[in-house]
């Protein structure tokens, strides 16, 4: 899938993501031959690291540019300003071993003084994510161990998992 290479409806679709302050990731956990899957198989796991990594790949990509820009630009600053790219160039290097490792940025340890200067960024795997596990109707007796079945990354505050009751799944698809 992928949201794009650069152009289009997915560059527009993310800069859409990038102003919203936190996801709800609605992962579809039943069966309904009414209500066809886009994948065409009902498999969370693989929906959930599918969203994790499209976000992931955003960030990376973002990261990548600015570290390109930067490093065009230092050729021709004065020595103060280098300092403060070199500073940027350090601290978006962290970020991207921390994104390539796959740790999103919520869960990253930064200083205020370091958030506050990616603000400007808008960083998708910044965000706060509540992943919200659609099940059917059968399975509402089951939800705490369908729950239990897929927890939070470990590490990464802002994150969760809720399991709504509902009468019906289509409401929630």
């Amino acid at each position: 899938a992928g949201f794009g290479g650069g152009e289009g409806p997915a560059v527009r679709f993310l800069d859409q993501l990038s102003q919203m302050d936190a996801f709800i990731h609605v992962v579809r956990l039943f069966d309904n031959e009414a209500v066809p899957h886009p994948s065409e198989s009902i498999d969370a796991t693989r929906d959930i690291e599918s969203m994790t990594l499209e976000l992931t790949f955003a960030d990376l990509g973002l990261i990548e540019k600015r570290l390109t820009r930067i490093a065009e630009e230092t050729k021709s600053m004065k020595a103060a300003e280098r300092t403060l790219a070199e500073r940027e160039t350090e601290l978006l290097g962290r970020l991207q071993e921390a994104l390539s490792d796959g740790v999103p940025l919520r869960a990253v340890a930064l200083s205020d003084e370091e958030r506050k200067s990616l603000r400007q960024y808008r960083f998708l795997t910044e965000r706060p994510l509540l992943t919200v596990l659609n099940i059917g109707e059968g399975d509402a007796g089951r939800a705490g161990e369908i729950a239990a079945a897929y927890p939070a990354p470990p590490g990464a505050p802002g994150s969760g998992d809720e399991v709504p009751e509902t009468s019906k799944e289509e409401v929630v698809a």
